[in-house]
Formats: C-alpha cells, sequence, structure tokens
C-alpha cells in the first residue's frame, strides 16, 4: 500500500506533461502545413506563370505583323512597275502605226480599175500582162479584147506593164460611157513627172511589131487630148 501512493503523483505528473506538449506539438504542425503550401508554392507558381504566357505570345505576333506589312509594300510594288512598262510599249506601237501612213502610193491597177468604173455599169476586164510572166500569145489576146471592145463602144480596161531601165513602167487603157463614148490612155512611171497621168484618145491604133519584143507599147493613142495628172508625190 505504501507502494501505491507514491505512483499517483507521478501519474499526474506524466499526464500534465503530455497535456503541456500536445499544444506546442499543435502549433508547430498548424506552422509548417501552412508555411510550405500556402507561402512557397503559390508565390512562385502565380509569378513564373503572369510572365511567360505574356512574353510568348506577344513575341511571334510582333514578328507576324512585320513580316506581313513587308510582303505587302513588295508586291504592291511590281504591281506598279509592270503596268508602267505596259503603257510604254502601248504607246511604242502607237507612234510606229502612225508613221508608216505618211505618204501617197500611186498604183497603176488600182487607178485604172477606179477610172474604168467611174460611171458604173458593166466594165469587160481584158486583163493585166507583163513582158515577164506572160506569153505572146496572152498579149495579143489582151490587146485584141480592148480593141474588139472599142469597136462595139463598151465598157473595157486593160493594164500593160512595159520594159522599164530604173523604173517601173505601165500604161492602163480603157473605154468609158458617158455622154459619148470615151477612150483613155494612163500613163504611169514611179520616176516620173507626175507618177501618173491620163489623157484622151480618139481611137487605139496598133503599133506593128510589138510582140516581137514584149514590154514595149503595142497601142499609140491618137488624137490625145485633155492631159491630166492622176497621181503624184504630195
Amino acid at each position: 500500500m505504501v507502494l501505491a501512493c507514491p505512483s499517483r503523483p507521478l501519474a499526474l505528473v506524466l499526464l500534465l506533461a503530455a497535456c503541456s506538449s500536445t499544444p506546442d506539438g499543435a502549433t508547430t504542425e498548424t506552422t509548417v502545413g501552412i508555411d510550405p503550401s500556402t507561402g512557397s508554392t503559390d508565390a512562385p507558381s502565380t509569378g513564373t506563370a503572369s510572365t511567360e504566357p505574356t512574353t510568348g505570345t506577344t513575341a511571334p505576333t510582333t514578328g507576324d505583323v512585320t513580316t506581313d506589312a513587308t510582303t505587302t509594300d513588295a508586291s504592291t510594288t511590281t504591281d506598279a512597275t509592270t503596268t508602267d512598262a505596259s503603257t510604254t510599249d502601248a504607246t511604242t506601237t502607237t507612234t510606229t502605226g502612225d508613221t508608216t501612213t505618211d505618204g501617197l502610193v500611186c498604183d497603176l491597177v488600182e487607178i485604172t480599175t477606179e477610172q474604168a468604173h467611174a460611171y458604173g455599169g458593166d466594165v469587160l476586164d481584158c486583163g493585166i500582162v507583163d513582158p515577164w510572166n506572160n506569153t505572146v500569145e496572152e498579149w495579143q489576146t489582151a490587146h485584141t479584147c480592148a480593141l474588139d471592145a472599142i469597136a462595139a463602144e463598151q465598157q473595157f480596161q486593160l493594164v500593160v506593164w512595159l520594159q522599164g531601165i530604173d523604173s517601173d513602167v505601165g500604161r492602163g487603157y480603157i473605154g468609158v460611157a458617158a455622154r459619148e463614148y470615151t477612150i483613155e490612155e494612163i500613163w504611169f512611171d514611179t520616176l516620173g513627172v507626175p507618177i501618173t497621168s491620163k489623157a484622151d484618145c480618139t481611137s487605139l491604133a496598133p503599133i506593128d511589131g510589138c510582140y516581137d519584143f514584149l514590154g514595149s507599147p503595142c497601142f499609140s493613142c491618137e488624137g490625145l487630148s485633155n492631159g491630166e495628172t492622176l497621181c503624184d508625190l504630195p
């Protein structure tokens, strides 16, 4: 019994000691639990998240805008250059076209045809002969055609190219039915003054021996009158 008494105060002391260590432990555990999770983890985490996304987004966006602007300017400059080149070509072509229209061209065949059709009606075409591409028979046929038309007072036209020395020489013959039947001879020489002229004839007389040397006139204009210039240099 004596031994049991001292054990109660010892048990009380141990109990008080245990109770006093519990508040200290609780305080320590609470502080450690809050400080690492709230302070250390949240603060670095928040700072890093705010900085990195913002910086990363801004850099690519700025680069893209700059590149697009540069590309657009280059395209615009190229288009402008192309347009200027096209305009220059068009101007050159127009100028060249205008230059080629200068001067007056005298054409024996065209003039003979116009004179033969001046009064309308049907016109007999006796052809075009030259000393290089036509035979003696073709020359004879063409001139006979003209003589027959004159005999019938029928409108006709005939073009004969002659042998020139340093120029193109030819004759045009026509018969026209106006108030009275008229025969005309047209002279053509590219070095002549004038180049093309005409006169009225009372008749066309055949020249003997003209078919022996093709290229010389086979008709002589008789009763020549009313000479007139038809075409010449301006």
